[in-house]
């Protein structure tokens, strides 16, 4: 088999990308049956690019007449980069949820309104060389998916669910029959430890504190995101069950440090936690702790935890 692809069980292939610090390996997943086949999650502009075209070869499938679709798990440019390329040389349809669709449509609003950026960060984006450049050009999705919606692929079915958390329009598609669970960035957001994580702008804290109590109750063999290796039976409910309490320790330390200041801005509850070491960030973007430091404050003021006025958080 292709150094980059390996089976996880008949009819279904992991395609690894190359490693990237703090991102681990972008892996795409295709699915086939009876002549047809679905690729799940394509990369980056470039990554792993080829290496889909070159493992559906292999898998003696015809990229232009069997590929039906393209599901994205969600709309950010390490999942949806190499939409377009792939469609170029497939003609499959392209699906994302509606809440992400607009960053297909439009990719420079992973910048201009996914992240917490300053002028000057904006303007490093464009510098950006890592998964989260925006490199692409603008595409409209064939297809919105929709929650509970069934994808057929031959004989096999997959149901969306659309999950949030992560981002507004991040989903997970669920095989039944094998027990294989697509997560996308829903449990491990990077590789090797699932108690990091980071959401975008329109995401939700709880919303994916959620996601992770249904997927903890899901009957689920193989886990299969699109930052870390598969995980399989008994390692599944420890890795679930690590990602909710990376959820819970940050809430819990952001409550402690304001706690202790009385008062702060984000950026010095971004010193303090950076200074503390008491919880894994994400270090490939500086964008990141700060903006799910602010959805997340934004979901404990719903929760009556903490209180905001002109841009500075109180500990009640």
């Amino acid at each position: 088999m292709h150094m980059s692809m390996s089976e996880i069980h008949p009819g279904l292939v992991r395609v690894r990308g190359k490693y990237v610090e703090d991102f681990g390996y972008l892996t795409s997943y295709i699915i086939y049956s009876n002549d047809e086949a679905v690729i799940i999650d394509p990369g980056t502009a470039g990554d792993p690019g080829d290496e889909i075209i070159e493992a559906l070869k292999k898998l003696g499938l015809n990229p232009k007449s069997d590929v039906i679709a393209i599901l994205c798990t969600h709309g950010h440019p390490d999942h949806v980069g190499g939409v377009g390329v792939l469609q170029r040389k497939t003609s499959a349809s392209i699906m994302i949820h509606e809440g992400d669709a607009m960053l297909l449509r439009e990719p420079s609003l992973f910048v201009k309104e996914r992240l917490r950026l300053d002028f000057a960060g904006r303007f490093s984006m464009k510098l950006e060389k890592g998964p989260l450049r925006v490199n692409y050009k603008s595409i409209e999705p064939d297809h919105i998916l929709r929650d509970d919606e069934v994808i057929s692929v031959g004989d096999t079915r997959l149901r969306v669910i659309h999950t949030g958390g992560h981002s507004a329009g991040h989903c997970v598609f669920y095989e039944p029959q094998n027990k294989v669970l697509f997560s996308g960035d829903c449990v491990n957001n990077f590789p090797n430890d699932p108690r990091k994580f980071y959401l975008d702008l329109s995401g939700d804290i709880a919303d994916r504190a959620r996601a992770l109590d249904m997927i903890s109750q899901m009957d689920v063999e193989y886990l299969l995101p699109a930052h870390d290796i598969p995980h399989l039976f008994g390692d599944i409910s420890l890795q679930v069950r690590e990602a909710r309490i990376g959820i819970n320790h940050f809430q819990d330390t952001v409550l402690r440090l304001l706690k202790a200041r009385g008062d702060s801005d984000i950026q010095q509850l971004v010193y303090d936690i950076e200074v503390s070491k008491s919880i894994p960030i994400p270090e490939a973007l500086d964008a990141l702790l700060p903006t799910t430091l602010e959805v997340t404050l934004s979901s404990l003021e719903k929760a009556g935890l903490v209180r905001q006025k002109d841009g500075i958080w109180y500990s009640i």
